[in-house]
């Protein structure tokens, strides 16, 4: 049969209605659901790492945002970071 309560991403109305449920619960109940459910998580996090997908179910990409070498030299300049700031001094050479 259908769960009482799904391990999976549920829309709004659905958490609404089983927060509803939560409350009649006892404590242990609902310690072992949660429980339950944040072992699903970590299962379902560890799955994505291995398949090196991102949330939303994508594979790993480049980064999207690239900044030109001055913008980052500016930016590191202004952390005091100097091995940053040497790389990227290098690179504007």
């Amino acid at each position: 049969g259908v769960p009482l309560f799904p391990t999976s991403v549920m829309d709004h109305g659905s958490l609404i209605s089983e927060m509803e449920k939560l409350e009649h619960m006892p404590s242990q109940a609902r310690l072992r659901l949660a429980k339950k459910r944040r072992m699903s998580q970590i299962r379902q996090w560890a799955l994505r790492e291995k398949s090196g997908e991102n949330v939303l179910g994508r594979k790993r990409s480049e980064p999207r945002v690239q900044f030109p070498s001055s913008v980052t030299l500016l930016e590191a300049s202004s952390r005091n970071d100097v091995n940053e700031g040497k790389i990227e001094s290098l690179a504007l050479e």
